[in-house]
């Protein structure tokens, strides 16, 4: 059986995850701040920039340094991401487990993030760096 996200169709990883259940495809971002900024040419598919909150991600992604999101965008093992979890966005590299997902930071001062049954998750897109 084959899955698509809009335009990609998923990989044997994402369908036995059931990746799709955690893709927000019937929601968009909301802003409480609006700014226009440059986006690199090499990164024509990012749909928006997000303000990496913390330095978790160093030293790849400084901290307030922009990361280029693409909304909806399958994220693969040991890819980039912008996630949600219970309510806080964190820019992570996505491990998949066998029955779960791991949210790693590049910085070794900040713990991974396991993602349980009883999380609130959703992967809003794959990080352009």
């Amino acid at each position: 059986m084959l899955y698509y996200t809009f335009d990609k169709e998923l990989k044997e990883p994402q369908i036995e995850r059931n990746y799709i259940n955690y893709v927000t495809y019937n929601q968009i971002p909301a802003f409480t701040d609006f700014d226009l900024i440059d986006c690199p040419a090499n990164f024509a598919n990012a749909s928006l920039a997000f303000k990496a909150p913390d330095n978790s991600m160093e030293p790849m992604i400084k901290e307030h340094s922009y990361a280029f999101v693409e909304l909806n965008a399958i994220v693969n093992h040991k890819e980039i991401g912008l996630f949600k979890v219970n309510d806080r966005f964190m820019i992570r590299k996505l491990i998949y487990k066998k029955d779960h997902f791991i949210l790693k930071p590049n910085n070794s001062m900040y713990k991974d993030t396991v993602i349980g049954d009883s999380d609130e998750f959703s992967i809003i897109g794959k990080i352009y760096v």
